[in-house]
């Protein structure tokens, strides 16, 4: 499963890692006008090795919420800039 692996523990835990990654999250909250979830799951649809999610829901609010992340062209950067961010380094 995709999504518990990478972000799984980022709603479960809330260390260092998950501080720094929502303090990064809430810049492209705004840019891209959408949810945190919705930029999470974007990011992982938009990975340049084309990752099909699992999204492990029968919840038909999450289905659709889920779908319209195809809509979210996250760039390439802020792709990069939560990943680098999540490892602890400085964007």
């Amino acid at each position: 499963d995709l999504w518990l692996g990478l972000f799984g523990k980022y709603y479960r835990n809330h260390n260092n890692k998950h501080k720094r990654i929502k303090k990064a999250l809430t810049t492209l909250i705004e840019k891209y006008e959408a949810q945190e979830y919705e930029l999470l799951l974007a990011q992982l649809m938009n990975h340049p090795a084309q990752l099909h999610p699992v999204i492990g829901t029968t919840n038909e609010e999450r289905i659709k919420k889920s779908v319209s992340t195809v809509e979210i062209q996250i760039g390439k950067i802020d792709c990069f800039s939560l990943l680098v961010t999540g490892q602890g380094h400085n964007t």
